[in-house]
């Protein structure tokens, strides 16, 4: 019989995961990683907004060299919401990332026993979580590329393959509800990644009503069963995308409003970076960045020990289900694997629409490590004991060569204004913009403030002052700023704030900053400035950064959604303690008579 899951293997999940920890352990940070610094600035602006009252940051206000950029609205902020709560402990923005990674890669091998061990067996699912842990693309994503948000993805991406193929198999109020929850989570680590994962959970749920339609006796217990199925995993994805409201609404209809053309092109064009099948294989390590042609300093293996369970794992004798998610996670892992591989390029040229948001065919690796790691589980669902903890160890040792980081102080100095400024000089893809800025920034008069050791008190770009105006900042703060003026005619008010949906201004009372009317507010200039045209007199104006529609809206269906996925766990509660009461009644009954 299977085993169920038992605390005693989590903990030796947890135990076999340590060591993937060891970099972490030491003084330091692994600056020079492809992403690292993008880790620690991501938190340094949410910071900034979340000490201005902010609870839930969209915009980052000094980006773009200080002109601001919409980021946390385009961007899962899951990542940043985790580091901000250990810097709010006290903890140093590097260490509160570290620490963020450190979580993730400790709950993602929990993650990934829970789902195989309830679905095979605990044996099975204490190998795949070991191995999920230490997959050469798992170890990478964390010590080369530093990518914090799809390390904590990384964690809900089993977590959601599980709901998925739960619902769909045996659905229930409770499933559909933890399903939601779990698609949720990776929506807000890694939208990017989540959308491609929606397209490999439509083909499992597909997959699934098949075989229910292939299961009954009888063509209509044959049909009904394919349509529960669908049915609830769809009410899962309704679910799912309703929690995560919040954020997936002005995703979608705001997203259009930013420059995308510089992450498409050059560099990040999706024809430089497919991988070779040798270097599948190929075991040395590096910590440089994918490039044209075959020469990349970056890994690609798969894990010549994964590999081999899994492979070793189709001869297992297993239950009919147990069979279908193994079939489920070979495809996944095949076929993901072939994607990344350069004959896949006329794929990638006919759905470039879908796939170039990518960027990297080789980040498709993560789907094909993922089913690995599953498969690899396998191969102990009917061996012994000591064959799990044998399994488990030859992964930890095979892998532990790789667990490895650059330790280097920060090129830019302390974190800060002005290391963000050099970073950003350094860094160009850290310079997005809205569609109306038709001159992506190089530099700016703010960052230059910030280099010389000086500090930015306002946004008024007092150069397009009219003559004879004077204005003065009365405060200013990440999501806006409150300015007194006296002027004897009309003129045009600017401020070095890039235009996005979500800028407002109101025109106040100086004495007692009443609002007297709104203003209106448009972008000017290649730089697309907020301007803000303003009446003769004594006046203050406040610009701040405000809710749209659709971020309204989306909180609306975040808060609609949560509320009834309590609704659906309340409700299996009640059905499960009625039955566990129900059946205590038959025994006692039965005992009686």
């Amino acid at each position: 019989m299977r085993e169920r899951l038992s605390l005693d293997h989590a903990l030796l999940v947890l135990l076999l995961s340590v060591p993937a920890l060891g970099p972490m352990l030491r003084s330091g940070y692994w600056w020079g990683a492809h992403d690292a610094r993008h880790s620690v600035y991501f938190l340094f602006e949410f910071d900034r907004a979340v000490h201005d009252g902010v609870l839930w940051p969209r915009w980052s206000p000094d980006f773009a060299f200080g002109y601001g950029y919409p980021f946390f609205n385009i961007y899962g902020p899951l990542s940043s919401f985790v580091g901000e709560a250990f810097h709010l402990l006290g903890f140093s923005f590097v260490d509160a990332v570290k620490l963020v990674f450190g979580l993730s890669v400790l709950a993602s091998g929990l993650a990934m026993y829970a789902f195989i061990g309830h679905e095979v067996g605990s044996r099975a699912g204490v190998v795949a979580g070991v191995a999920y842990v230490y997959l050469p693309y798992h170890l990478a994503d964390v010590y080369v590329r530093a990518a914090l948000a799809e390390s904590v993805a990384l964690v809900w991406l089993p977590l959601a393959f599980w709901g998925f193929w739960a619902v769909s198999t045996r659905p229930s109020a409770g499933t559909v509800a933890l399903t939601a929850l779990a698609y949720a989570g990776l929506m807000l680590s890694h939208n990017g990644l989540t959308v491609q994962a929606t397209a490999i959970l439509g083909l499992l749920v597909a997959a699934v009503m098949g075989w229910h339609a292939l299961d009954g006796t009888t063509w209509p217990s044959r049909l009904r069963g394919a349509l529960t199925s669908g049915t609830a995993a769809a009410g899962a994805l309704a679910l799912g995308l309703a929690v995560s409201g919040i954020f997936v609404i002005p995703w979608v209809l705001e997203y259009n409003y930013v420059r995308t053309d510089q992450w498409l092109a050059g560099y990040y064009s999706y024809r430089e970076h497919f991988v070779q099948w040798w270097q599948l294989f190929d075991p040395r390590w590096g910590f440089g960045v994918s490039v044209p042609g075959p020469n990349d300093e970056f890994p690609f293996q798969l894990g010549v020990v994964p590999l081999t369970l899994a492979v070793a794992a189709l001869g297992v004798s297993l239950g009919r289900w147990e069979r279908r998610l193994r079939w489920s996670l070979m495809a996944i892992s095949v076929g993901f694997t072939l994607l990344a591989l350069e004959p896949a390029a006329p794929v990638w040229d006919v759905a470039g629409p879908l796939l170039s948001p990518v960027q990297f065919p080789w980040r498709l690796l993560v789907f094909a490590g993922f089913g690995l790691a599953g498969l690899s589980g396998l191969v102990a669902a009917r061996a012994p004991a000591r064959f799990m903890v044998a399994a488990s160890a030859l992964v930890v040792v095979a892998s532990f060569p790789y667990v490895r980081a650059e330790i280097r102080p920060p090129a830019e100095g302390p974190v800060g204004y002005a290391g963000l400024m050099r970073f950003q000089q350094s860094a160009g893809e850290m310079t997005g913009s809205s569609i109306w800025v038709r001159e992506i920034p190089t530099w700016s008069a703010l960052a230059e403030v910030w280099v010389s050791g000086g500090e930015v008190t306002s946004r008024v770009d007092y150069g397009q002052l009219p003559k004879g105006v004077q204005v003065a900042s009365r405060q200013a703060n990440s999501q806006g700023e409150v300015v007194e003026y006296v002027a004897e005619r009309p003129f045009k008010l600017e401020f070095n704030i890039a235009y996005y949906p979500g800028w407002r201004a109101y025109l106040l009372d100086p004495s007692t900053e009443r609002v007297l009317r709104p203003l209106d507010v448009v972008p000017h200039g290649t730089l697309g400035h907020i301007r803000v045209e303003v009446p003769a007199g004594h006046y203050a104006v406040q610009v701040r950064f405000e809710d749209t529609r659709p971020r309204r809206a989306g909180k609306a269906l975040s808060l609609t959604g949560l509320a009834i996925t309590g609704g659906l766990l309340v409700w299996e509660q009640k059905r499960h303690k009625a039955r566990k009461e129900g059946d205590e009644l038959c025994r006692s009954g039965s005992r009686n008579g």
